[in-house]
């Protein structure tokens, strides 16, 4: 996860771009068990039936609970291995994605178009950007096409394109993902950078989603609401991993201030 970041501040930090953020519309429910076997072909070291059996295989339920998933397509959401089937099945979107930059006349320009694609996968979560609002218009269509063949679309209700710095058809600057905040400011003129000779009035700003820190702060006051009357080492016991495990998702990215802000509101608390 924290790569898949890494990889997006390498594409962005240059110059702000037009982005894709798509979202893939019940992806684990509609996955073609047919897409993916086809896949397992080009991989010996991944036996064919033993993956079979795991797409065949149905979730644990009571009688009286209806049928919610088919035997036919997709996976159990928060399976075990239905990370490794997303990859397997979204494999092959990085070259189709490619291949709406392919200039035949102009191999120069198809090779610095490519370096200018910015294309970053976790899963089913994906985003593109390019600096180039044609293209990226191109490669949702493109995009569209190759799910096609997987049994998926996207979603038209969630699937956007945003701008990293300017606001673009009435949507604010920026995206989420992963639980990221990822958008282009403006620095001021004492503050600019100059790359390669070129002044750069901006820079580029990743932070935690302000839901995210909502929730993180939220789980937090439900500690502390249900445990009034235990002792102070046992409650640094129950707070400890959940402040430390959240602080090291977080603590790649410029989280200062939301680090702050958290601690002065957990403070009110346990103050309160």
């Amino acid at each position: 996860m924290h790569d898949a970041i890494g990889k997006l501040k390498l594409g962005l930090y240059r110059q702000p771009k037009y982005i894709l953020d798509a979202d893939i519309s019940k992806c684990f429910d509609s996955i073609s068990h047919e897409s993916i076997l086809n896949k397992l072909d080009s991989s010996p070291h991944i036996l064919k039936r033993q993956v079979k059996a795991w797409l065949k295989a149905g979730i644990m339920q009571t009688r009286d609970e209806p049928e919610t998933m088919s035997r036919d397509k997709g996976t159990p959401q928060g399976g075990v291995i239905s990370p490794l089937l997303a990859n397997i099945a979204i494999d092959g979107l990085e070259e189709a994605v490619s291949e709406c930059l392919i200039q035949k006349r102009d191999i120069r320009k198809t090779r610095k178009n490519k370096g200018e694609l910015t294309y970053v996968r976790y899963a089913d979560d994906f985003i593109v950007a390019h600096k180039d609002l044609e293209v990226i218009q191109k490669v949702e269509r493109r995009v569209e096409e190759y799910l096609g063949t997987l049994g998926l679309e996207l979603s038209k209700a969630k699937t956007k394109i945003v701008h990293s710095l300017d606001s673009h058809k009435s949507y604010p600057p920026g995206t989420k993902f992963l639980g990221f905040w990822v958008r282009h400011v403006p620095s001021g003129k004492h503050n600019s950078a100059r790359v390669r000779g070129n002044v750069q009035d901006w820079k580029l700003l990743i932070t935690p989603d302000r839901e995210k820190v909502l929730a993180h702060l939220k789980v937090i006051r439900g500690v502390l609401k249900s445990a009034k009357t235990i002792s102070q080492r046992d409650l640094i016991k129950i707070l400890a991993p959940k402040v430390v495990g959240w602080c090291n998702y977080y603590c790649h990215v410029q989280s200062k201030k939301t680090f702050s802000y958290c601690d002065f509101r957990m403070w009110q608390m346990l103050q309160r």
